[in-house]
């Protein structure tokens, strides 16, 4: 879904609703207190939740997060860069490592954010990218495939090891020192 662009106008627009509501309650509000001693659709009650309506969609307006020019063309950009993962056909990827070797490897990152790795790293099995110059393998063949599955298991263990829960047993670790300080000097004479 592409940004349509309305969020920086949406506050403004909420604080014109809120208004228009308050102004709507005030009308509402006078015209229940005529007594023509008839049923009224127009009441007290309804002025009041016109105008609670009113002060809502005025805070909301007043606090609604809205983004800046350069953060919708941000967005776009990533969206469009998503679109591009997910749509992009072997012709153009061949095109891409020629033109780059390390493509896949750079591109890795913005998939692991987009939530598309492992259907990247597929894309890329039967190019023969070379592996990123950082990584060592004791086997010596790469795959794409195989190292978007090996890094995803390693991702998870550390994601494991740090939201791990410490043991409950009996024993306490910790550890003490003792230990001197500063010694005194011998004083000289005058």
């Amino acid at each position: 879904r592409q940004y349509e662009g309305l969020g920086m106008d949406a506050g403004i627009g909420f604080m014109a609703l809120g208004v228009i509501f308050l102004v709507g309650a005030l009308i509402v509000g006078l015209v229940s207190l005529d007594d023509f001693h008839e049923p009224n659709f127009f009441s007290i009650e309804t002025a009041f939740s016109s105008a609670l309506l009113g002060i809502g969609l005025l805070i909301i307006g007043k606090y609604m997060p809205k983004k800046s020019l350069l953060g919708m063309e941000a967005y776009q950009q990533l969206a469009g860069y998503r679109m591009f993962m997910q749509t992009v056909e072997q012709p153009r990827l061949e095109q891409l490592i020629k033109e780059d070797p390390h493509y896949f490897d750079k591109s890795l990152p913005f998939a692991m954010v987009f939530d598309i790795a492992d259907n990247w790293s597929e894309k890329f099995e039967a190019l023969n990218v070379p592996p990123p110059e950082w990584y060592g393998s004791r086997s010596g063949h790469f795959t794409s495939r195989q190292f978007m599955r090996q890094f995803s298991h390693a991702t998870k263990d550390i994601g494991n090891t740090f939201t791990s829960t410490p043991s409950k047993s009996g024993s306490s670790g910790g550890g003490s020192f003792s230990g001197g300080g500063f010694g005194g000097g011998g004083g000289g004479s005058w």
